[in-house]
């Protein structure tokens, strides 16, 4: 599998699934929502809903089933194929590394236009 291949899924992974995925949740979080699912969240918090506790766990959330995904194919429990643009066939359990590019958080910072925590900023190589 070459670069390039995963380079164009994780492209599409983090500006389709990703990034989509939080901008339906922060609906979700609006406080002036009107959606159906945003009105049953407020319901939920007696106290009102905390918008920055709130927009926190959407990315742990979000990030998580995303780590979790790429680990289980990388693991090869889960069996998946990927076409390229150019028509390429790629065996995505070939590389065995996607979920630790992903929790490096590589690809949300090269890919992402949505917020992310860098859980790596703190850490200085000695």
């Amino acid at each position: 599998m070459t670069e390039k291949e995963i380079e164009e899924f994780a492209k599409i992974l983090i500006t389709e699934v990703r990034d989509e995925s939080i901008d339906s949740c922060d609906i979700l979080i609006d406080q002036n929502s009107e959606d159906v699912g945003a009105k049953r969240l407020r319901s939920l918090c007696d106290d009102g809903m905390n918008e920055n506790f709130a927009k926190a766990l959407v990315l742990y959330c979000v990030d998580e089933v995303l780590f979790h995904l790429l680990d289980a194919i990388d693991n090869a429990h889960l069996q998946l194929v990927f076409k390229s643009n150019k028509g390429n066939m790629v065996d995505l359990t070939d590389s065995g590394e996607m979920a630790g590019w992903y929790a490096s958080g590589e690809w949300k910072k090269k890919f992402s236009k949505q917020r992310y925590f860098d859980d790596f900023e703190d850490l200085t190589l000695d």
